[in-house]
């Protein structure tokens, strides 16, 4: 497996941006002339280690930037109290982005970030969805009704080793070892105690609108979903059903879990080249 730690420490810069009034951490690769450029967003509780393997497969030819969620990574907390304050953070995030180094090319957004970049008031750019999220399944509902109600008993406990666990297994499937060795990796960059309560936080005020059929008001330019993705309802993660909620005919079934850009990077990477999505 690459070492991931040496990559980010040759590869990835890091570039702070003043959104709103706080700070928003980005990753870029360097610049280089000619090269097109991609944004990835992460989803909740992730960071810029979670995209970092699809990052670095992306990077032998695009410049890429990582985006920070507020409250994940190095980015600072901020105070979004609903859906559309959420929408508003990306819009003003990616034109500081594109301000700073320019066009975006392309945006590829995972998981609850797919709520948010369809839209022609966040870019121009063209963009391409990882593992959305149309409708959740019952066992998210019940598990995100519980971390938005008992905080004090979640956050304390939830990088345990018997939570991780569960996660783990239910959010992946069938992960090669590989796999396994990404997924560990990640696994040993925890966010703190209060970057967890303020993401549990963000996702009761914003994630019930984000998941729950908002209209798409820009088609992605394509869309790559799992066959074993628990994250979302039972029966909802086929191209017919996604098709019913996002107005595009690139869709695009793979193997594998709710983690698609740590399960299979280089299968990501490839699948957007052989497909012309990425150009």
């Amino acid at each position: 497996m690459v070492s991931y730690d040496e990559w980010m420490q040759q590869k990835l810069q890091r570039q702070t941006l003043i959104v709103d009034g706080a700070e928003v951490g980005i990753w870029c690769t360097p610049y280089t002339a000619g090269k097109k450029r991609v944004l990835l967003f992460h989803g909740i509780g992730g960071d810029r280690y979670g995209m970092v393997p699809l990052a670095a497969e992306l990077a032998r030819d695009y410049q890429v930037s990582i985006v920070e969620l507020p409250g994940h990574g190095v980015s600072v907390e901020q105070s979004i109290a609903n859906l559309a304050a959420m929408q508003m953070w990306y819009q003003r995030v990616v034109a500081a982005c594109e301000k700073h180094s320019g066009a975006a090319s392309y945006i590829i957004a995972h998981s609850y970030s797919c709520s948010f970049v369809c839209t022609e008031t966040v870019s121009k750019a063209a963009v391409i969805l990882l593992n959305p999220v149309p409708i959740l399944s019952m066992l998210s509902r019940f598990y995100l009704y519980v971390v938005a109600y008992f905080p004090a008993l979640i956050v304390p406990i939830y990088n345990s080793r018997l939570l991780t666990t569960i996660r783990t297994y239910y959010l992946t499937a069938n992960s090669d070892s590989l796999g396994k060795q990404r997924l560990d990796w990640v696994g040993g960059h925890a966010a703190s105690h209060a970057q967890i309560a303020y993401q549990i936080r963000l996702v009761y005020a914003t994630m019930q609108g984000a998941s729950e059929g908002r209209e798409v008001e820009k088609s992605p330019d394509a869309i790559l979903i799992t066959s074993k993705d628990r994250m979302v309802k039972a029966g909802m993660n086929t191209p017919d059903m996604i098709a019913l909620h996002y107005d595009t005919n690139k869709i695009i079934s793979l193997p594998g879990g709710h983690l698609l850009p740590l399960e299979g990077p280089d299968v990501v990477a490839a699948v957007l080249r052989d497909s012309a999505l990425l150009v």
